[in-house]
């Protein structure tokens, strides 16, 4: 672990990210050259918009086949609500984990799919964001030894989720696991005194 990594201050921007596929025919470009068109996934229609060089990621994006993952930051608010794409695709979450929590030992008898919970100082640049990520199925199945101070790199994708924390519903940020992960022992083991617990996970 380098010593220039800190921890960040809270970012206002909320970041996340959409599964599914573009409706036909809904990509279109304004007089001011903002690319629109609308994704469909599994909870209804989401508007994505790409201003500037992004108008050319969403074209690329809503010519794509078959589904396709969008990141961006929430825009527009509660009268045009819509997501500012910037990459499609998973990112690759890197980071120490730690309060490490899963269902492996009781999910064939309760009948649910294998979940792994766990809070992570992503290193992003410079810095370290804590976040809850959160792995199912397969991809949870692949980090099933994974302990407190390893070092987890995996591809994922922020979300943007109502969760139960501290015995509260709040919306919070955290990472959805995309794909197979790996892991290994880190050189050190980063604890925020305050950190909360992972928010309880969903699938």
């Amino acid at each position: 672990m380098t010593e220039e990594i800190k921890d960040s201050k809270p970012n206002r921007n909320i970041h996340t990210s959409y599964v599914g596929t573009f409706k036909v025919d809904s990509f279109s470009i304004d007089e001011n050259g903002v690319a629109s068109a609308v994704l469909e996934t599994r909870t209804g229609e989401k508007v994505v918009k790409g201003y500037n060089d992004n108008a050319k990621t969403l074209e690329d994006a809503a010519k794509s086949d078959g589904e396709i993952i969008v990141r961006g930051v929430l825009l527009g608010g509660s009268k045009n609500p819509h997501m500012g794409v910037y990459a499609t695709g998973p990112e690759r979450i890197t980071g120490v984990v730690n309060k490490v929590r899963d269902n492996f030992s009781s999910c064939e008898e309760d009948g649910r799919q294998p979940y792994l919970n766990a809070w992570v100082g992503v290193e992003r640049g410079g810095h370290r964001i804590f976040r809850a990520v959160v792995a199912f199925g397969n991809d949870a199945l692949a980090l099933k030894d994974m302990k407190e101070g390893d070092r987890l790199n995996a591809p994922g994708r922020a979300v943007h989720e109502k969760r139960e924390v501290n015995g509260e519903e709040k919306w919070v940020e955290m990472y959805r696991i995309t794909g197979v992960g790996t892991f290994e022992p880190a050189d050190e083991l980063v604890v925020e005194a305050d950190d909360p617990p992972p928010p309880s996970p969903s699938p």
